[in-house]
């Protein structure tokens, strides 16, 4: 499924989770969001992406996913060359 798709289905804000789960699994090879703390990183991420995908910014987007991917798992302690 597109993220268009997905977004028109489910609605920016999931989509945006999503996309950093998908950030987190890529960087780890099994975790997403539900596996690690909900901390101010997340809700801040989750916000700015849905900006990022409201205006359609989609590349953007997928960016700022991987950056609060990244700055999650640096705050849960997983080493710096899984990242």
């Amino acid at each position: 499924m597109t993220l268009e798709k997905f977004i028109e289905k489910n609605g920016e804000r999931k989509a945006a989770v999503a996309l950093i789960d998908n950030a987190i699994r890529k960087l780890t090879g099994m975790f997403t969001s539900a596996d690690l703390a909900d901390t101010t990183t997340f809700m801040n991420g989750i916000d700015t992406v849905e900006e990022f995908l409201k205006d359609d910014d989609f590349n953007e987007a997928r960016e700022q996913a991987t950056a609060t991917a990244e700055e999650m798992l640096e705050e849960e302690g997983f080493p710096c060359e899984c990242l």
